[in-house]
């Protein structure tokens, strides 16, 4: 009987390193997300509509093929010097051309777009997305500067009920 209980007393210790193994291993993949920010539903006071009228207020960029084809609209703030990078979001310089995006994203009635609260990591205020995607990668650089990836092009309706996400896949590149 005495190797049945040296064979429990392994298995209880193989099973309690598994176990903090995995939770080491979730703790630094949480460690690694502290530089991150995300996006939060913009809710209360402020719409697009507010937006749009006080653009000015902002430093404007969209995403997406053209002013006609917009995946997302950005109004990043001045507060306090806090902006936000990016590689290929394209500035806004008019009022008019801010009015024509949110126009063309409101036009895709199959995918409505939402106001976001754009957040850096711990929390941080830096601005708003208007899109109908619902997530985007926000990299912290430093205390008052973010990065915001670039989106997916716009959506296709491809018939009752269906969206084709034209975001590349791992599958077309090799």
């Amino acid at each position: 009987m005495i190797g049945g209980e040296e064979m429990k007393q392994k298995r209880g210790l193989t099973k309690s390193i598994f176990v903090i193994a995995v939770f080491l291993g979730l703790m630094a993949g949480c460690a690694m997300l502290k530089d991150y920010g995300t996006l939060k539903p913009a809710m209360g006071k402020m719409t697009i509509e507010d937006l749009v009228e006080n653009w000015q207020n902002y430093k404007v960029y969209y995403a997406g093929l053209a002013v006609d084809n917009p995946s997302a609209v950005m109004f990043d703030t001045k507060i306090d010097g806090r902006r936000i990078t990016s590689d290929k979001w394209v500035p806004v310089t008019e009022k008019s051309v801010v009015a024509s995006l949110v126009k063309w994203l409101n036009a895709n009635i199959n995918y409505p777009s939402d106001l976001w609260k754009i957040l850096g990591p711990k929390g941080k205020f830096f601005g708003y997305m208007y899109t109908y995607w619902d997530s985007v990668e926000i990299k912290g650089i430093d205390d008052k500067t973010i990065w915001m990836g670039d989106l997916p092009l716009p959506p296709m309706d491809d018939g009752p009920g269906r969206l084709t996400d034209r975001r590349p896949s791992a599958a077309a590149h090799g």
